[in-house]
């Protein structure tokens, strides 16, 4: 295949952010994230080929930052705060 074959599909990229933003391995997660990224949509606007530059340090910070997902993230600190202190 020719590297010009391939093309880059924005649908393709938004379902990943929302699955990695919300955490892939729970039911809530995509929820989350799909609103996340709705939310995010709308403030972006219009701002052309920069939205795409965006939406691709996002996903580099999610994966660096929130390997899980927001809700596992923030389930396992909320658990962590509730925990008796010893």
């Amino acid at each position: 295949m020719l590297p010009s074959q391939f093309g880059f599909r924005a649908v393709d990229v938004l379902v990943l952010v929302m699955l990695v933003l919300g955490g892939a391995r729970t039911l809530l997660g995509p929820v989350v994230g799909a609103g996340a990224v709705v939310a995010l949509e709308e403030l972006l606007g219009e701002i052309g080929q920069w939205r795409t530059a965006l939406l691709g340090a996002l996903l580099v910070v999610l994966f660096l930052s929130f390997r899980r997902g927001i809700v596992p993230t923030l389930r396992s600190a909320y658990d962590a705060s509730r925990a008796p202190d010893d």
